[in-house]
């Protein structure tokens, strides 16, 4: 009967791949005509300003990175030369007061410092940058009304890249196991999942995962990065104009620049990420990028991310 069944998965798997496949053709994403069609945004996002972002961002990761050293998440040794043996605190006593919290609690103390960092990075974000673009909220493609056809579209393209991604991590994970000796590893936060934790622990994970991570991710790197690359013809090829910042009147992204930036963006987004994971990644943020260039709704984009991270949050539910 457990045979029947995973054969019924495989058969359903394969249906769903070859309309996903049919329908990449129908919409022409492999033509270059929908994106020379497509929306321009037309901003005052300038290098020096993104190069900003860009070290806010990394700033951010930094923190992150030295709270988990803090608590044991990480080694403390990435980012600090270790002490001798002689210069050590002794933690003796201490441990034996207190035990240490639990990889997962570590976890969850993470995505909680995570969650406050981001608000306090986003908000003066997301009241600065609207202002840059012409059309304001609309022209960088968040304002409120664009946010049901942004959820539309999202749902309609994590149709079609689902099982396509999930076709490729079947075949990137017997890659690993022929070649490393070993499959793919788990992420972080369903690692820490495995682990005894309160409601209150696992919410904070989950909400992490769905909310808080799709929203930030597309700003910075759709929202801002792939946006100033496209606008300034950053993507396979240099700018054709001979002063930075400077946009012709009426310049329009080619096809050619338009993928350029996405695939920048994405190689950037995926190496944020595990390295084993990074190949599955950078086709999820191919996805999200070109869902962002052919309708100009960031919305969209970000419904895709959360609606992708919400099958896998399931995914690991039913399979637990």
């Amino acid at each position: 009967m457990n045979n029947l069944w995973q054969y019924l998965q495989i058969a359903g798997l394969a249906v769903w791949l070859g309309g996903a496949i049919f329908f990449l053709f129908d919409l022409g994403v492999f033509s270059p005509q929908p994106l020379d069609d497509a929306p321009t945004r037309q901003s005052a996002l300038s290098l020096p300003l993104v190069g900003a972002v860009i070290v806010l961002y990394m700033m951010l990761q930094m923190a992150v990175a030295a709270a988990g050293a803090g608590i044991g998440v990480v080694p403390r040794s990435m980012l600090v030369p270790e002490t001798s043996p002689a210069t050590q605190p002794d933690t003796t006593t201490a441990s034996a007061t207190a035990p240490a919290p639990s990889q997962a609690e570590n976890t969850v103390i993470v995505n909680g410092i995570v969650a406050v960092t981001v608000g306090l990075t986003i908000i003066p974000v997301l009241l600065i940058l609207p202002r840059l673009f012409r059309e304001r909220w609309s022209g960088w493609g968040l304002h409120l009304r664009q946010l049901p056809k942004g959820i539309l579209l999202g749902l309609g393209g994590l149709l079609i890249i689902f099982p396509i991604l999930q076709a490729f991590a079947v075949g990137l994970d017997e890659i690993y196991r022929h070649f490393l000796q070993h499959g793919m590893s788990e992420h972080a936060t369903f690692e820490a999942m495995n682990e005894p934790l309160s409601p209150g622990g696992q919410c904070v994970l989950i909400f992490g995962a769905i909310i808080v991570a799709p929203i930030y991710e597309e700003i910075f790197f759709r929202g801002i990065i792939q946006t100033t690359l496209i606008q300034y013809g950053w993507g396979l090829v240099l700018p054709q104009w001979g002063r930075w910042g400077g946009i012709p009147t009426g310049y329009r992204p080619s096809a050619l620049h338009r993928w350029g930036g996405i695939l920048v963006t994405s190689a950037a987004f995926a190496g944020m990420h595990q390295w084993d994971q990074a190949p599955i990644i950078f086709i999820l943020s191919l996805a999200l990028g070109y869902v962002y260039e052919r309708t100009g709704n960031l919305w969209a984009a970000i419904a895709l991310h959360m609606a992708f991270n919400s099958m896998e949050v399931a995914a690991y539910f039913t399979s637990a």
